[in-house]
């Protein structure tokens, strides 16, 4: 009867050379899933100081000894809720804080402090324009669809004009009123009135032919034909070569 031969590495009460490999890349992935998940963060601090880059550190991460290394780990929202307050009751003045206050509240289900958060970034911040956004986008979040459209009636009115050779697509104010325009048809808000928000936008750009026929459609669509008809004959002159799509409105108003 034939023995086996007894591998080298069991005269030894090592582990075999495999088991070894697999052991080293076992913790190999865990550290770079651990460093994946929690970001660079948890680099020691000699290899990366983290409080020198970015100023709201501490306010979002708390130092922690990791083998013998302090690293940077994610407060809860709890404390970085409270750290937040610390620097605002400070003095520090940047509007931001108010923004990331409240989305601390979001995080805590706080909604009332959270709006009223929003609602100081807003007073407070330089760019309105910005803070109408996040605001509006707070309530939409929060189904208040009417209270999101009344923010966002306010950013219009605080955005610049915009050079007319952008097209009248990808102009700001013409995208945000056509949200508005989406909110209230889709939500089926009673006010304000989505034909309105047309009408002001051919207030906006009265040389850009698309608003006209915008608008020329909802009035059909409504059978304010009276109004329609009005409005197809200031196309008419305001863009006399388009006569095809006069032609085709008239049609349809006869209808």
């Amino acid at each position: 009867m034939s023995q086996h031969p007894i591998p080298p590495f069991a005269l030894f009460p090592f582990p075999p050379p495999f088991k070894k490999l697999r052991l080293l890349g076992i913790a190999l992935t865990l550290v770079l899933v651990l460093f994946l998940f929690c970001g660079a963060r948890l680099l020691p601090r000699f290899l990366l100081d983290m409080s020198g880059i970015d100023p709201l550190n501490q306010v979002y991460y708390t130092t922690v000894q990791f083998f013998g290394a302090p690293i940077d780990i994610p407060r809860p929202a709890l404390e970085a809720r409270s750290e937040l307050q610390k620097l605002i009751a400070n003095g520090n003045a940047d509007a931001n804080l108010y923004r990331l206050l409240a989305e601390q509240d979001e995080r805590l289900l706080d909604f009332t402090n959270a709006e009223k958060n929003f609602l100081q970034f807003v007073q407070s911040s330089k760019d309105k324009a910005e803070s109408y956004g996040v605001l509006a986008g707070f309530y939409e979040k929060r189904l208040r669809f009417r209270d999101a459209v009344a923010i966002l009636l306010k950013q219009v009115d605080v955005l610049p004009n915009e050079p007319s050779q952008i097209p009248i697509q990808d102009r700001q104010r013409y995208r945000i009123l056509h949200y508005v325009i989406t909110l209230i048809e889709s939500r089926k808000l009673e006010k304000p009135d989505s034909l309105e928000q047309f009408k002001k936008l051919l207030q906006l750009y009265p040389e850009d032919s698309p608003v006209y026929q915008e608008l020329l459609k909802a009035l059909t669509t409504r059978k304010q034909h009276a109004e329609a008809v009005k409005l197809l004959e200031r196309y008419r002159q305001k863009f006399p070569r388009d006569q095809e799509y006069a032609l085709s409105a008239e049609a349809q108003l006869l209808e």
